[in-house]
């Protein structure tokens, strides 16, 4: 058996292909992931100027409790009045220019 063993190492070595002294490369992969990489940290920290900026904004602004806002002002709770240019019914329920 001893001998078999030899014969098959000896043909796998002369099947196998001759190695060549090659020097490794940076490949195309690790480049794209590092340009990635950059631009993920870039967009983190484009993230964060923005986010202190809003705070900033936040924090400066004076909100004065007490004062109407007004997109809502002159509205109370309830149903509300219709506006002149649809006021065409008096409150008798009678058309002022004598209709129905």
């Amino acid at each position: 058996m001893n001998s078999t063993m030899t014969v098959n190492f000896q043909t796998a070595i002369k099947n196998s292909e001759p190695r060549t002294n090659t020097v490794a490369k940076k490949s195309k992969q690790t480049f794209q992931k590092r340009e990635k990489e950059k631009a993920r940290l870039l967009k983190r920290k484009d993230k964060e100027a923005r986010r202190l900026e809003s705070k900033e904004l936040r924090a400066n602004m004076t909100t004065v409790i007490g004062d109407e806002d007004p997109d809502i002002a002159g509205i109370r709770p309830g149903p509300q009045p219709l506006p002149e240019q649809w006021d065409d019914v008096g409150d008798d329920g009678v058309d002022p220019n004598g209709k129905q």
